[in-house]
């Protein structure tokens, strides 16, 4: 007896692509899932003669695509959320507030004659967000030798936190127009699937009507576009005019 599909295995089937395989989300999942439900009603009506004509013909995975369609749609929310403008801000943000407690301390180390005041003067020239981040690696480096008496004021774990921040932040200036975060990749796995499982979806409908009647039964998952049909495995559709 054949194994039950559920919205669990095709996730499972999502985290078992090779990266090769990934393709980039380039639809909106609310409109995929509504041409997904307009091409299901077509294949439910056909379902009988696919069976016949395909044995061992199931549409037990296209069924799951509305819901997989939805757990594209709230990735991509998470994606969205992971790498927003508003969230590389705060990551930028936190890094610049470290800039400020750092840079007066070293100064008052530099007056002390207990670090390079030249070194703290450059720092200090500094400008622009990718200079104000790089600072704070510069600073933290520069006090690595004063950490005690800098956690002292600080507070501990100081420089090392401000390290990790100063980090983060360079990661968040140098993805801008990127996304490379898990999140994405999550997102981008599901929607692999979801072309995968719409083209299947078209391919049956075309074989038992035509390969024109199909692009309009199973609109595509995007305005202007949609995954190619493939010919089944068995057959060829028929003509129009047949």
């Amino acid at each position: 007896m054949a194994t039950k599909v559920t919205l669990e295995t095709l996730l499972e089937r999502a985290q078992d692509l090779r990266p090769k395989e990934v393709v980039r989300l380039q639809f909106d999942p609310v409109e995929a899932k509504r041409a997904c439900n307009t091409g299901l009603k077509t294949a439910k009506k056909h379902a009988r003669p696919l069976r016949e004509k395909f044995p061992g013909f199931s549409l037990d995975e296209l069924l799951l695509l509305p819901d997989l369609c939805d757990a594209l749609k709230n990735a991509q929310r998470k994606a969205q959320n992971a790498s927003s403008p508003a969230r590389s801000r705060e990551i930028i943000n936190g890094a610049t507030k470290w800039r400020r407690a750092l840079l007066p301390l070293a100064q008052t180390f530099a007056e002390a004659g207990k670090v390079d005041a030249r070194e703290v003067a450059v720092i200090a020239s500094g400008t622009g967000v990718s200079d104000t981040v790089q600072d704070v690696l510069d600073l933290v480096e520069l006090l690595a030798p004063m950490k005690t008496a800098a956690e002292s004021v600080l507070g501990a774990g100081a420089l090392g936190n401000a390290s990790s921040a100063a980090k983060a932040a360079l990661a968040a200036i140098g993805s801008v127009g990127e996304d490379n975060s898990e999140e994405g990749d999550q997102r981008d796995r599901l929607a692999t699937i979801v072309t995968q499982l719409h083209e299947r979806l078209r391919t049956a409908v075309a074989a038992v009507t035509t390969y024109n009647e199909a692009a309009t039964l199973v609109p595509p998952v995007a305005s202007g576009g949609g995954a190619k049909l493939t010919a089944p495995d068995e057959g060829k559709p028929k003509e129009e005019n047949e």
